[in-house]
């Protein structure tokens, strides 16, 4: 009796589409929440954000291109909101939230340097409406990134867990909100040079039980903590701050982008490996055949 001419052929082709199909199953999906070049300041998502400002000595220009930041004081910060209201991007187990973007600095100081960046949620209590006008964040919780960029010796970089129990009106600026209780890490800053472009990834994941995992990368320096005390996993705003005095010719902000990730849970992760290891042996056993 001959073997069949027709099973030999198909099924190494059948057993590679199938194995393909579950790589692509397994790898993390992401949607982008939004992707701005800073052209305008309008509400237009995924394309565009709306920037609000605290304070008239913060002076914000877009399309430079990007986002350029001058202020002439110690205490400014700008928001945006990336949802609608009464929406948050909420994380649920296993999901990411990457923020990403570009700076340019040029003549920076050697002294100082404060600059922040965090993610928050304003809790649906105090949105800011009205640019130029004094932040009501109290309410907001969320992480930022509180560092110190020099043009030589690195300062320190902390990253700060926002308690609304401190009862701040700032959202990041003022150095009482960092406290031996909400600075939940500490490590090294940045050494830049006097002139420097670098990237920054800041991203927020959802580890369950075992807390948030909170992972920066500034320029060469990366590092990563996990908090289980704050474990906050829902977000509805970005929020920059930069100090006069260390950026006299301002800081550009470009490429901004917010993505969301998940990525499969253990239980349907281990179904797949199964499957493959079993699409595996099908492949051998026809290729062996």
């Amino acid at each position: 009796m001959k073997r069949s001419l027709v099973l030999p052929h198909i099924m190494p082709r059948v057993a590679i589409a199938f194995l393909s199909f579950l790589l692509l199953a397994s790898v993390a999906k992401a949607e982008v929440i939004f992707n701005t070049q800073f052209t305008s300041n309008a509400q237009s998502l995924p394309n565009n954000l709306l920037w609000i400002k605290n304070s008239s000595s913060l002076t914000a220009s877009f399309n430079q291109p990007g986002m350029m930041l001058k202020s002439a004081s110690s205490a400014t910060e700008i928001i945006s909101y990336f949802t609608d209201t009464d929406k948050v991007a909420a994380l649920d187990v296993g999901q990411t939230l990457t923020l990403s973007f570009t700076v340019t600095a040029t003549g920076m100081a050697n002294a100082g340097g404060a600059f922040r960046f965090g993610l928050f949620n304003s809790e649906e209590t105090a949105r800011q409406k009205t640019t130029n006008s004094a932040f009501a964040a109290s309410s907001y919780t969320g992480y930022f990134i509180a560092t110190s960029l020099r043009s030589s010796a690195a300062g320190a970089t902390s990253v700060v867990a926002r308690d609304p129990s401190l009862d701040r009106t700032e959202l990041m600026y003022s150095n009482n909100l960092i406290t031996d209780d909400t600075t939940i890490f500490k490590s090294a800053g940045s050494n830049l040079g006097a002139a420097a472009t670098f990237d920054v990834v800041f991203s927020l994941t959802n580890l369950g039980e075992s807390g948030t995992k909170i992972e920066y990368t500034i320029g060469s320096v990366s590092d990563s903590y996990t908090d289980a005390l704050f474990h906050y996993t829902s977000f509805d705003s970005i929020g920059l701050a930069i100090r006069n005095s260390q950026f006299p010719n301002g800081l550009t902000i470009s490429g901004m982008s917010l993505t969301l990730t998940s990525i499969p849970e253990p239980s349907q992760a281990g179904l797949l490996g199964t499957t493959l290891l079993c699409g595996l042996g099908v492949l051998w056993f026809c290729k062996k055949n």
